[in-house]
């Protein structure tokens, strides 16, 4: 009987395993994406603001918004789910009460501006 718990315990936690794997993998794919999707936006707007001559103030804003975007690509290609999940496990055991109020505030909030609708 102690066997087949072990056997159950070991499939279990390899299935948990493979699951993990997946949910990262596919993280990682979203990741990867978002920060191409960002990095093709971004010099799409600095090819369009490059073509003119003149800097004007139109120029300036666009490659500033390019700028922008391609340090959100980077951000978004270096973010780590697990180490911000495993901060905010952290923060939630230190501070459960604050924690509460908080998530008690979100709701409030949540369920007011759904009811108007």
């Amino acid at each position: 009987m102690e066997n087949q718990s072990r056997v159950v315990d070991k499939i279990a936690h390899a299935t948990e395993k493979r699951e993990n794997c997946n949910k990262n993998s596919g993280l990682n794919n979203a990741q990867n994406i978002l920060a191409e999707k960002l990095e093709n936006i971004a010099g799409t707007i600095n090819e369009k603001t490059a073509g003119g001559g003149e800097r004007s103030e139109i120029t300036s804003y666009g490659q500033e918004a390019s700028h922008i975007l391609h340090q959100s690509a980077d951000y978004v290609r270096e973010f780590d789910y697990e180490t911000v999940e495993a901060d905010v496990r952290r923060y939630i055991k230190e501070q459960p009460g604050q924690c509460l109020l908080i998530a008690g505030g979100v709701g409030l909030l949540l369920g007011i501006l759904l009811r108007r609708k």
